[in-house]
């Protein structure tokens, strides 16, 4: 089983618009499509179409939090999430003829350290039956940047394949743990290392 983290979880809304948009006018929306978003839930999706055995975890929060893990399970995704008191954000992406795509993306809400804590306690249950784990995207307010090294290290002691895919410090300090695998995109390769990639 592959189990996918997404730790700044969020509702995906995608506004689809049929004209252009114009700036400081009121706009209407011609069709909503709500996802259970943030890296590691796109994971869980491609990996459920593929036919793999899958389920999504990470952190998840009031009412959009339970609206989320709703549409996770409308997509055929198992969760086991962690829940915190904060609300789980939002994040926007308006898809139009001009512009094509303008996302606005919510920071998502700080998350307390007795609430990580808690989560991380729970954590190696949650893996238990996996033989991959996944560890995408960014991390939520009040998160220390080694909250990812720290999960890696979680998954190799429970002798499971970490996948890690994440940017910045996060990414810096999680390598520090030997992931299994990395999944560094150009840029990010350039800020590791410090560098500019031409070929």
């Amino acid at each position: 089983m592959i189990t996918t983290v997404t730790l700044n979880a969020s509702v995906d809304k995608a506004y689809h618009m049929t004209g252009a948009i114009e700036n400081g006018t009121v706009m209407r929306v011609a069709r909503v499509c709500n996802t259970a978003g943030g890296k590691g839930l796109n994971v869980a999706r491609v990996a459920k179409a593929c036919g793999s055995d899958v389920q999504a975890t990470g952190l998840v929060g009031g009412f959009n939090g339970r609206y989320l893990e709703s549409l996770a399970q409308a997509d055929g995704i198992t969760s086991n999430f962690g829940h915190i008191a904060g609300e789980t954000r939002s994040c926007i992406n308006v898809l139009d003829p001009k512009y094509r795509s303008t996302e606005y993306l919510e920071p998502g809400t700080r998350v307390s350290s007795e609430e990580l804590d808690a989560y991380l306690d729970e954590f190696p249950s949650i893996i238990a039956d996996s033989d991959v784990v996944t560890l995408s995207g960014s991390l939520p307010a009040g998160v220390g940047a080694d909250t990812y090294q720290r999960l890696v290290r979680l998954v190799k002691d429970a002798g499971k394949q970490v996948i890690l895919d994440t940017s910045g410090e996060a990414l810096r300090l999680g390598i520090e743990a030997g992931p299994t695998m990395i999944k560094p995109n150009r840029n990010e390769i350039e800020a590791l290392f410090g560098i500019t990639v031409t070929s």
